[in-house]
């Protein structure tokens, strides 16, 4: 894996660590934000970054919340070394229509108090361990 440094040499790539130096990006975490971006990029490996659209970003980011296990953190870093991407060095027309917040909003995981988390748990139980709750004790 390379260094921070091995990146400031191209030229692309010091126009984005230079943007996450600008926002409140964890000291030490720069290279991951590079990676996030390299990995978004290969999702569609025939098209240059400047020419991806707001369909290609919202797929991916869709298919990224879906995995299973992804952690908040991890997803939420993801969003953003992608926005300081598209809105702080690309600066694509798109990147206004993106709803930043409800992705940032969509990584967060619902605590175990949460009322749908419950009805989940509730309906688990059912499953588990039948004549613990019938339905029509609800």
């Amino acid at each position: 894996m390379q260094t921070i440094d091995k990146y400031k040499k191209n030229k692309f790539w010091n126009r984005y660590i230079s943007e996450l130096y600008n926002k409140p990006v964890r000291h030490g975490a720069e290279r991951w934000y590079v990676i996030h971006v390299e990995q978004y990029a290969k999702s569609i490996p025939d098209l240059k970054l400047v020419n991806h659209t707001y369909e290609n970003l919202i797929q991916y980011l869709t298919l990224l919340g879906c995995k299973s296990g992804i952690k908040e953190w991890l997803f939420i870093q993801h969003i953003e070394a992608l926005e300081i991407l598209f809105c702080n060095v690309l600066k694509v027309n798109w990147s206004d229509q993106v709803d930043w917040d409800y992705w940032y909003a969509s990584a967060k995981q619902l605590k175990a108090t949460h009322p749908t988390i419950a009805r989940e748990v509730i309906s688990l139980q059912k499953i588990n361990k039948p004549g613990t709750l019938k339905e029509n004790n609800l």
